[in-house]
């Protein structure tokens, strides 16, 4: 299996972000989904599938956005499905995508998980050596699986319906019953698998993505109580950049109240 196809879960009602994650900026003028389909495209998958849940809106919005700025041959490879069972969470989105998907198999990344690379779907894909298996799901060092940036044989689509039309339609509960579940040890990936479910979530991990492409560099001084010489540090370490030849800039928190000039 020299090549994978690449499912983007995109869809969600994000009620605990309070808007469309998939259309939240990311760094370097993307998005978070044209951040996650530029990885599927870089890693020349097969084809790319988005999941958009029953959102019309936010498939429109992807379509003139995003997708209509890529090369004819890019768009060839990639595609938009909208839930065929509506209000069946990420279950109903990957019911849906695998029923279209012609690769022999597929990564599944959340949209708002932005720091999954491909290329370790594809270390996933050769720890396991041998043929008969229908998901590799990784688990993080807590010891939870992560369905949502697992590996998924589109014939499994077959036993989706049966789950889907009862009460538990969680990820784990349709693993659980699929059967032939691979586990990956992912335990030194806890930072890829993370996800963006909050506000403030999204703040930090855009932040940090900034950094990777910063050109000033930013450097924090922090101790877990008073007293502890941080502002002695600092001071040494603007004298020694300076020496080396650097302009430096200094920002110093203060908690007794003062007046900035």
């Amino acid at each position: 299996m020299d090549k994978l196809g690449l499912i983007i879960l995109a869809g969600g009602l994000s009620s605990r972000m309070g808007q469309p994650k998939a259309l939240l900026p990311w760094v370097n003028g993307e998005s978070l989904i044209s951040h996650a389909l530029r990885k599927g495209l870089e890693a020349d998958v097969d084809d790319i599938i988005i999941s958009i849940g029953d959102d019309d809106q936010l498939g429109h919005a992807i379509q003139t956005h995003i997708i209509d700025t890529l090369s004819n041959d890019e768009k060839k490879k990639v595609s938009i499905v909208r839930d065929s069972v509506e209000r069946r969470g990420p279950l109903g989105g990957l019911y849906s995508a695998l029923a279209v998907g012609m690769s022999p198999a597929y990564a599944v990344m959340a949209v708002d998980m932005p720091f999954m690379p491909m290329d370790l779907y594809y270390d996933w894909l050769y720890q396991v050596n041998h043929n008969n298996w229908n998901v590799i799901v990784p688990t993080g060092s807590r010891g939870k699986p992560e369905p949502m940036a697992g590996i998924y044989r589109p014939h499994i689509v077959s036993l989706l319906p049966s789950i889907l039309a009862g009460k538990d339609v969680s990820l784990q509960h349709a693993l659980d019953t699929i059967g032939h579940v691979e586990s990956i040890d992912a335990s030194d990936y806890d930072w890829e698998l993370s996800n963006v479910n909050h506000y403030d979530d999204y703040q930090w991990a855009r932040a940090l993505a900034e950094n990777e492409f910063r050109r000033v560099p930013l450097i924090s001084v922090v101790a877990s109580k008073r007293k502890t010489g941080k502002t002695t540090v600092v001071t040494r370490l603007v004298a020694e950049l300076q020496r080396a030849g650097f302009s430096v800039g200094v920002v110093k928190s203060d908690k007794h109240g003062f007046q900035i000039d």
